[in-house]
């Protein structure tokens, strides 16, 4: 096992005690283990784009946590790159990806930016995942569903966020 497996380990640990305590010393621990993992992880390395992916998770829910948007902003920066074309091939490309999602409509809920997608280097329309939870988040917005209202959590995904909603699908 090296460095790098240990503070992830031991950041993942950290990122779940605070889902259970909601204490964001907890969170601010992960990050700064997630953050030192990214530091010291070669560019190149097999699991970069998770490297990358658990780090922006980890902002996101700061930025939900603490509506920092400095928090936000460094979490769309690693999302687009856990998501990069060159890790394509990496076997959670798709967990990436649908990272990408939250953070961008995290990015969205505060800017109010509707090209944050496309910058992002997605087509929205390309996507069918992508529709579903657009679609998804626009019955947010509209009341229509029973999640209004709360945050995704650690490894929320759009299906998981909105378990019970009589609106997804």
């Amino acid at each position: 096992m090296t460095a790098l497996d240990i503070w992830t380990n031991a950041a993942l640990k950290l990122a779940a005690r605070y889902e259970r305590t909601r204490r964001v010393a907890e969170l601010d621990r992960a990050i700064a283990l997630f953050s030192r993992v990214v530091r010291a992880g070669a560019d190149v390395e097999p699991d970069r784009a998770g490297h990358l992916d658990n780090l922006g998770v980890a902002l996101l829910s700061r930025y939900e946590a603490t509506a920092d948007v400095a928090a936000l902003e460094q979490a769309l920066a690693c999302s687009r790159a856990a998501a990069a074309d060159r890790f394509a091939g990496h076997p959670h490309h798709a967990l990436h990806l649908s990272n990408l999602g939250n953070t961008a409509l995290a990015w969205f809920d505060e800017r109010h930016d509707p090209t944050i997608c496309v910058r992002s280097g997605y087509d929205p329309t390309a996507s069918a995942t992508l529709r579903r939870r657009v679609s998804s988040y626009r019955r947010l917005l509209s009341g229509s569903c029973s999640a209004r209202g709360r945050r995704s959590s650690w490894r929320a995904c759009g299906s998981r966020r909105h378990r019970g909603c009589r609106a997804a699908g």
